[in-house]
């Protein structure tokens, strides 16, 4: 139990932001799918971390979504068609490109911290 603990902690962390950026956030970006896209990936990012041994990458994974998710509230772009109505924003975007980068930093990390381990 003690070997995945980070693993099952940054699935809750992972899912309690899901839910709340999902639903309880819902008004500020009207996105149904994209949350639920990210999340999944999150898991699959979590899980195959776990069977890897990771200790550090897990918690990227999960404390990226909300960040993700609060970069995408701040830096959005709303955009209108020709006639005026709402049609675009740029949130998905940022969101999705913040999750990466974030993600990637957390491979880094681990990279980094097993080759102090080795050495």
């Amino acid at each position: 139990m003690k070997k995945y603990g980070i693993g099952l902690l940054s699935m809750a962390i992972l899912i309690a932001s899901f839910l709340i950026c999902r639903f309880a956030l819902f008004d500020m970006h009207k996105m149904k799918q994209f949350p639920l896209v990210l999340l999944i990936a999150g898991g699959l990012f979590i899980g195959i971390s776990m069977l890897f041994g990771c200790s550090r990458f897990p918690l990227f994974a999960s404390l990226g979504y909300p960040v993700s998710f609060a970069a995408g509230l701040i830096f959005r772009q709303d955009y209108a068609d020709p006639t005026g109505a709402m049609t675009l924003s740029s949130m998905w975007i940022i969101f999705l490109t913040v999750y990466l980068v974030i993600v990637c930093i957390g491979i880094v990390v681990e990279v980094i911290a097993r080759k102090k381990r080795k050495a």
